[in-house]
């Protein structure tokens, strides 16, 4: 991620009033979990509308965890998810996508589907997704 952009986007919101240096990284990555912060110039039907982080953030720390972030530009980000034992023993599915694995509660899963090749849509920014 961009530190500097996140940072300029954060200055221009009047979310800060600091200078670049005077903040740490992680200072500068907290902005994204702000309600309503998005780096992005245009909203499209994927992105841009500044919702998400934010309600990561807000959730994991309902039950008592916290969420960290380390980056570095055009080589990875890092984001470390810490929740407590007793809601980490919870029956969940395991989801892959791409080369990361999450695991979701049982309890929270609906529906579960394996989509045909055929019916994978690729986005502007090569994403893939289907509509259901």
């Amino acid at each position: 991620m961009d530190k500097e952009k996140i940072y300029q986007k954060a200055y221009s919101n009047g979310l800060t009033n600091k200078a670049l240096f005077e903040l740490s990284n992680g200072e500068i990555f907290d902005f994204i979990f702000m309600p309503g912060f998005s780096t992005k110039e245009n909203v499209t039907e994927f992105s841009g509308r500044g919702v998400g982080m934010d309600v990561v953030s807000k959730n994991i720390k309902k039950i008592g965890g916290s969420v960290d972030m380390e980056s570095v530009k055009n080589e990875g980000t890092s984001i470390n998810v810490k929740i407590p034992l007793t809601v980490a023993t919870i029956e969940g599915m395991i989801i892959t996508v791409g080369n990361s694995s999450y695991i979701l509660p049982t309890v929270n899963i609906q529906e579960a589907i394996k989509p045909k090749k055929e019916e994978i849509i690729v986005g502007p920014e090569g994403n893939e997704m289907i509509l259901i």
